[in-house]
C-alpha cells in the first residue's frame, strides 16, 4: 500500500502521525510550489533517511518500510525559513 503525505509551505504535513504497515510506502508531495528537505531524526524505517521533495509537486516515494516503531522526522524548507517535526508510525 502507498500513502500520500502532502506538505504545505508552512512545513506542515497533512498527516502529522502517518500510520502505515511494514512493507508499505509513503510518498511525499509539496502542495505549495516550495521545495522541502525531509530528514529522519535518529533512525529511518526506510532504506534512506533523507528525502528531497521538489517544488514541482512531483511525488517522492520512500520505498517500503523495513522497521516497525515510531519514527520522527524533520521537514524544512530548502530556503531554510521554516521547519516542523511530524512522525511516521509503522505497525
Amino acid at each position: 500500500m502507498k500513502k500520500t503525505v502532502h506538505i504545505c509551505g508552512h512545513c506542515r504535513a497533512d498527516d502529522h502521525d502517518c500510520e502505515i504497515n511494514k512493507g508499505d510506502e509513503v510518498e511525499w508531495v509539496s502542495d505549495d510550489n516550495v521545495a522541502f528537505s525531509l530528514i529522519f531524526k535518529n533512525k529511518s524505517p526506510f532504506a534512506e533517511s533523507q528525502f528531497n521533495i521538489p517544488a514541482s509537486g512531483e511525488p517522492v516515494p520512500s520505498g517500503p518500510a523495513q522497521s516497525s516503531g515510531k519514527f520522527g522526522y524533520d521537514i524544512g524548507r530548502q530556503d531554510a525559513s521554516m521547519a516542523a517535526d511530524p512522525n511516521i508510525i509503522v505497525r
